[in-house]
């Protein structure tokens, strides 16, 4: 995952009357390829746009919806298995 907060603070959205907080990021899928003695990494692009995270005490950091600009149809999978529904593409309104 490519991230701008990584390298600049101010990419970090903070909603001023909510526990929101959103950053914008870009997705990668990486694929070991093994081809006799050598391997190498191949990347295919999944997702461009932002993350927007409620965060409290009670319930921790849960995601809470996507934006994006993408006009294609994409069901992301977490490496946890979690799912990102964005069919609804743009600004998804997938809030969990």
């Amino acid at each position: 995952m490519n991230c701008e907060l990584n390298n600049n603070h101010k990419a970090l959205f903070k909603h001023p009357d909510s526990n929101l907080f959103g950053f914008p990021a870009t997705l990668y899928e990486s694929k070991y390829i093994l081809q006799g003695d050598s391997s190498y990494e191949m990347q295919s692009f999944i997702y461009e746009g932002a993350f927007l995270y409620n965060i409290t005490a009670e319930d921790g950091i849960t995601l809470y919806d996507t934006i994006t600009h993408q006009q294609k149809e994409r069901t992301i999978t977490l490496k946890d298995n979690r799912v990102i529904d964005t069919v609804a593409l743009p600004n998804s309104n997938n809030r969990q």
